[in-house]
């Protein structure tokens, strides 16, 4: 399944929405957790190319930094030879899927944690205004 929403069209990329596709641009390049591909271990297959959601040609890549890069692994998870599609912490040795799960697991736990501790976690707007604002949602219009 392809996601067409991730390419925007030329037209679209311009103001604020061409900045915020500019910064994910940004974020591609400075992720920590990279899909690499090793250019000798590789069988030229391009199982990886046709799997991927957002289109990107993970096979004529040796780095995936691209903003449309969701991260979903499905091109490590194809890949017929062992090694050669790979996720890896930088440029450090690959990392296991799992392990990349387990790191934003306990990323979104710490910043949680320390969220709850210092008192930033909670609103400071009681339950009663979220209540009557909840119920006249309906009769609100977009300005």
């Amino acid at each position: 399944m392809r996601w067409p929403f991730l390419s925007l069209p030329c037209g679209w990329d311009i103001g604020f929405v061409g900045s915020i596709y500019g910064l994910l641009g940004l974020r591609a390049l400075f992720r920590p957790f990279q899909v690499r591909r090793e250019k000798d271990l590789c069988i030229d297959c391009h199982k990886c190319d046709r799997v991927c959601p957002a289109s990107i040609q993970v096979s004529s890549k040796k780095v995936a930094r691209s903003p449309e890069c969701v991260g979903c692994l499905e091109c490590v998870a194809v890949c017929p030879k062992q090694g050669c599609i790979s996720v890896g912490f930088f440029q450090s040795r690959s990392v296991r899927p799992y392990q990349l799960v387990l790191a934003i697991v306990t990323s979104f736990l710490l910043f949680y944690g320390v969220a709850r501790m210092s008192g930033y976690w909670q609103s400071e707007v009681p339950p009663d205004v979220f209540r009557d604002v909840y119920r006249l949602a309906d009769q609100l219009e977009h300005p």
